[in-house]
This record gives C-alpha cells, sequence and structure tokens, in this order.
C-alpha cells in the first residue's frame, strides 16, 4: 500500500508542474480578466487535483474541500474579506493554515500546497470562480451560467 504522504507529494508535484506548464503556455495577448474562466484555470492549475471544487471532487484529497468556500471564507481571518483570504491562500498558501486542512503523515513540507505561477488576473478568476454561490448557477467555460445539475 502506498503511503499517504506519498499521495500528497505526488498530488503536489502534479499541481506544480501543471501551474508551470500552464505558465509557460500562457500567450502574451493581454487577455483581460473578464475573459478568464475560474472554472478552466481552477482544473488547468491543479487545484482539481487535491481540492473539492464547486464542479468537481478532489483527485487526491490532499487539501480542504472549496466547494461551499462561499460559506466560510469571509470568516476565517478577522478583517479579511472572503476575496482577499482566498486570493491570499493562493498566493501565500502558508499564511493561514485552514482549519480544515487535517496535514500530511509525511511530516514539515510533506503534501503542502505549491507556489503556484500564476497571474493575478488569473487568481482574480478563481477567486470569483470558488465564491460563486455554490448553490446557484456557477459559471461555465462557454461563459453563460450553468445550474449546479450541469444543465444551462
Amino acid at each position: 500500500m502506498i503511503p499517504r504522504s506519498a499521495w500528497y507529494a505526488a498530488a503536489a508535484a502534479v499541481a506544480a508542474s501543471t501551474s508551470f506548464a500552464a505558465a509557460a503556455a500562457r500567450p502574451d495577448s493581454g487577455t483581460p480578466t473578464s475573459a478568464l474562466d475560474g472554472a478552466q484555470l481552477f482544473r488547468w492549475n491543479g487545484c482539481a487535483g487535491c481540492h473539492d471544487g464547486p464542479e468537481s471532487n478532489g483527485m487526491v484529497p490532499a487539501g480542504p474541500s472549496l466547494a461551499d468556500a462561499p460559506s466560510w471564507a469571509g470568516e476565517r481571518v478577522a478583517g479579511m474579506s472572503a476575496e482577499e483570504y482566498v486570493a491570499q491562500s493562493i498566493r501565500t498558501p502558508t499564511a493561514f493554515i485552514s482549519p480544515a486542512y487535517a496535514g500530511s503523515a509525511g511530516g514539515p513540507g510533506a503534501g503542502q500546497m505549491p507556489l503556484l505561477q500564476i497571474s493575478d488576473g488569473e487568481i482574480d478568476a478563481i477567486v470569483t470562480f470558488l465564491l460563486a454561490s455554490s448553490k446557484g448557477p456557477f459559471p461555465s467555460s462557454e461563459g453563460r451560467l450553468a445550474s449546479s445539475d450541469g444543465t444551462e
């Protein structure tokens, strides 16, 4: 049986390599922030590999669930809005360790969220995606609103 810490380390490595690959493949066309799709970025940057999101379950449950972030993100850090908290958690994952993060059995550094190589606009798009109502419509990859059961 593969130790849990090995799964966490593998998931972190996949997320980091996905982020680097996405950054390298990013066009320098100056895509406006409004055109960025948070749901796609959540998948492309490897977030969906470790975290449950509004549209999916994580492949390896290494990180805390983000599926219902609107209900708790604004209450995690005193004086910080939900948007500020989620953005900080993406930019600097160790600034505040979520009480929902159980840690890993691999000791210090094992299973920690990698630093992602993504732009502020991409972070804003992911934050918007995560904080969209988890019970109502969320943005689909086509830019239309889709209901939470996948219908449009």
